[in-house]
């Protein structure tokens, strides 16, 4: 490191050692070693005024607040141009041993949760979860073929749109036993 590099160095660590400007700096220069800093004043050594840090508060963002019926939007909502289930395919095979699954849902235009529109999955005609999320986390289905459908409801629950039926086929490794060998002898 060059040495009026180090002085810079050295002065921006005393600097961050003592912020509030309560300590004293001193400034030496030895024709040997070159410039020295301490907080020890010594004979020749200069007195260094290091100036109060500046400070500011924090500033603190009040959290987002929650939609209010009244905090609804008075325009009219666009429709959708297209509800469609992305993941999983339609026809596609999904392996889990446990019987999890994600469900992906496009729409176009976007899910307009402000005029309290929700997205509503269906699995097997039957709805499994309601929301905002244009993601689903299934669990514990069984093995099997089984459908999957994406519908847009209302404020009021009336369904505004609808993606076409998806098929899957859930697929849950078994452990097939078959009988041990008769031992010789045995009925």
């Amino acid at each position: 490191m060059l040495p009026g590099m180090r002085v810079c160095a050295l002065l921006l660590a005393l600097l961050w050692i003592f912020p509030s400007g309560a300590a004293e700096v001193y400034r030496y220069v030895d024709p040997e070693h070159g410039v020295e800093f301490s907080d020890t004043p010594r004979p020749g050594a200069e007195r260094i005024v290091i100036p109060e840090a500046q400070r500011a508060p924090a500033i603190r963002t009040p959290p987002p607040a929650e939609t209010a019926a009244s905090d609804i939007p008075t325009g009219t909502a666009v429709a959708y141009e297209q509800v469609r289930i992305t993941d999983p395919l339609d026809q596609e095979t999904v392996r889990d041993n446990s019987g999890n699954m994600l469900v992906s849902v496009t729409l176009k235009p976007g899910l307009q949760a402000p005029f309290g529109h929700r997205l509503q999955l269906l699995l097997d005609g039957e709805p499994v979860s309601t929301g905002t999320a244009t993601n689903f986390s299934l669990t514990g289905i069984d093995r099997g073929t089984h459908t999957l459908q994406a519908v847009v409801i209302g404020a009021d629950d009336a369904p505004l749109a609808s993606s076409p039926t998806t098929s899957f086929h859930l697929h849950r490794a078994a452990v097939k036993r078959t009988k041990p060998p008769a031992k010789p002898g045995a009925k």
